[in-house]
């Protein structure tokens, strides 16, 4: 359909008056001149899949929510070019178009894959049919219809149990066109959302891209209404861009979004509506210090049912980040339904303080997906030092000094002698000791690199979870680290030293060098370990952590309440033994 816009000498000026009373005929009949003239004016993108193919911005921007299908049917409703349709079909996909313009179908049957050109065909978006597919796309036609929610329903009705639904749409106000029957802001798009749902809540996203909203529903119901609150402004909206995207994994607070298929906000739509969510979710740091207690007051006035979960970011060694002002830190954690951390030492402190039981849940990791990007041994070399904000390098290097592997430290600053550009004061000794220095990298790219490495030293000196040493471990890399890393104990029992051991260090070394059968049986228990971190299980300590009263209200409350027995009572065949986490803050908290 219409996607650009910027020029209207070919449209029928006086559509938008016309379409109440025209018939089907004379829709086609515009929708073939829209085609038309919008094949001039498509702004296009090159996606590479074994053979280049353009696509239209927006098609480029919904590429991205799916590049990663590999099966599964799919339907492009409008698909105009009908280019998405053949990146999906190259993708492995059983892919469909259908529109409503014989023009348009006529171009993509002879212009593009003559293989599939039996998958296109004409049809109106409110026909019935009886087929169903896995993920069925729509992009920018319901601007053009007279009742845009009843075309979503039609759309809805077309995806399986499961299934995935993705729809596009104009910002309001930002791509004027005759064409356009109606505007979109985001509360229309939050009321459209609504009456889709209506008694069941369905996962969904709603994010801006460029001019355009794009929505995307998954027929699958939610266990709770979640939102993470972001800490600064223009946080939600980069947090809900990464969740969306499978190929870029992510680790940390904002993998929530993704176990409970929940959203991020900023803080004042929070402050605005906080009745819309059964859970609000914020992890305070020194950016976002008074946000606990101003959505409290926000929760109160409205008299609404939601409940307040707090953790603390990071490590306690790092709380002297937070603003000089105790007694308001400590406020802000009594203003909370529900606190938990990551590591016990920052447990039993938030207990002290506040006086109210702190559960214990890390936050998730994506097992699954690291897992699919291990390599067999046979193919690693060379030895990795993980550099944290603790600065702690020098030892790690001695660690290593003459056991024959190359070493690299990933995640250092690149090194400068004055540190000036970027104002931090940096170490300058770092190409003295290491082979090579390797910078900062986005989490998705630095699995990439991790993967090849034949073992790695974690020595991080603060009182962490251990998201790394959970992400080496899914890879199947032994690690080397400190025991006040929660998760190198539980995953890497054997390799686990204490602070400043660096003989024992080397002893380790050594035998993952010289003993393949030692290294092999550290890299399955590790493997295995790490299972206890993923989806299922964080949703199940979730769950577990928080009262019924959060999630009796969901539809979905019987699966709740069977994700709470699991918790305390049973173990999935495929899963190591999950115990029911104990509140008691003075005892270790177990798996």
């Amino acid at each position: 359909m219409n996607e650009r816009n910027a020029h209207f000498k070919d449209y029928s000026q006086d559509w938008a008056e016309r379409a109440p009373g025209a018939n089907r005929a004379s829709w086609a009949k515009e929708y073939d001149k829209a085609f038309r003239a919008d094949r001039k004016n498509f702004n296009w993108k090159t996606v590479q899949l074994g053979d280049d193919i353009n696509l239209t911005t927006i098609q480029a921007e919904v590429w991205q929510s799916i590049h990663q299908l590999k099966e599964g049917r799919l339907l492009d409703v409008g698909c105009g070019n009908g280019r998405l349709v053949v990146a999906a079909h190259l993708n492995g996909v059983e892919a469909y178009g259908m529109d409503c313009s014989e023009d348009a179908i006529k171009f993509c049957k002879g212009h593009l894959d003559t293989t599939i050109a039996n998958h296109f065909f004409t049809g109106d978006i409110a026909d019935e049919g009886e087929d169903r597919y896995d993920y069925v796309i729509c992009m920018e036609v319901l601007e053009h219809l007279l009742n845009p929610l009843q075309a979503l329903w039609s759309l809805w009705q077309r995806v399986v149990e499961g299934g995935t639904l993705i729809v596009t749409v104009p910002k309001d106000g930002l791509i004027p066109s005759p064409y356009h029957l109606h505007e979109f802001s985001e509360k229309y798009m939050e009321q459209m959302i609504a009456d889709i749902s209506q008694d069941r809540r369905w996962k969904h996203s709603l994010r801006q891209a460029n001019a355009n909203w794009v929505l995307t529903l998954e027929k699958t119901p939610l266990d709770l209404a979640y939102a993470y609150v972001g800490a600064l402004p223009g946080q939600a909206d980069l947090g809900n861009e990464r969740i969306r995207v499978e190929g870029l994994n992510r680790t940390g607070v904002y993998n929530w979004q993704r176990v409970f298929g929940g959203e991020a906000i900023d803080i004042n739509k929070a402050l605005q509506s906080p009745g819309n969510w059964e859970v609000l979710h914020v992890q305070i740091s020194g950016s976002n210090f008074d946000n606990v207690r101003r959505i409290r007051k926000a929760i109160d006035r409205e008299g609404a049912d939601t409940k307040l979960v707090v953790n603390l970011d990071y490590a306690l060694e790092v709380w002297e980040g937070f603003p000089p002002f105790p007694h308001v830190f400590v406020e802000q954690l009594r203003c909370a339904d529900y606190l938990f951390a990551s590591e016990p030492c920052v447990q039993n402190l938030m207990h002290d303080l506040s006086g109210k039981d702190i559960g214990w849940c890390p936050h998730p990791v994506d097992v699954s997906f690291i897992k699919e990007k291990a390599i067999e041994v046979d193919y690693r070399q060379n030895a990795v030092v993980m550099a944290h904000r603790d600065r702690q390098e020098y030892l790690p290097y001695w660690m290593l000094f003459e056991m024959g592997l190359e070493t690299y430290l990933m995640g250092s600053h690149a090194p400068s002698i004055t540190g000036v550009e970027s104002g931090l004061t940096l170490n300058t000794y770092h190409p003295l000791l290491y082979d090579r220095v390797l910078p900062i990298m986005e989490n998705w790219q630095a699995l990439d690199t991790l993967k090849g490495f034949y073992l790695a030293i974690d020595a991080y000196t603060h009182h962490v979870f251990g998201r790394v040493t959970v992400e080496l471990a899914c890879l199947g890399i032994p690690t080397i680290g400190y025991d006040n890393v929660y998760a190198q104990g539980w995953c890497f029992p054997e390799l686990t030293i204490r602070q400043g051991d660096i003989v024992g260090a080397r002893q380790k070394v050594r035998a993952l060098i010289e003993d393949r059968g030692f290294y092999e049986a550290i890299m399955n228990q590790g493997r295995e370990q790490a299972r206890a971190f993923n989806y299922e299980s964080s949703k199940s300590r979730f769950l577990n952590m928080v009262e019924e009263d959060v999630y009796t209200r969901s539809s979905v409350y019987e699966k709740a309440q069977s994700l709470r027995l699991k918790a305390e009572c049973q173990v999935a065949p495929d899963e190591p033994e999950v115990e029911a986490v104990s509140k008691n803050p003075v005892e270790e908290p177990t798996l």
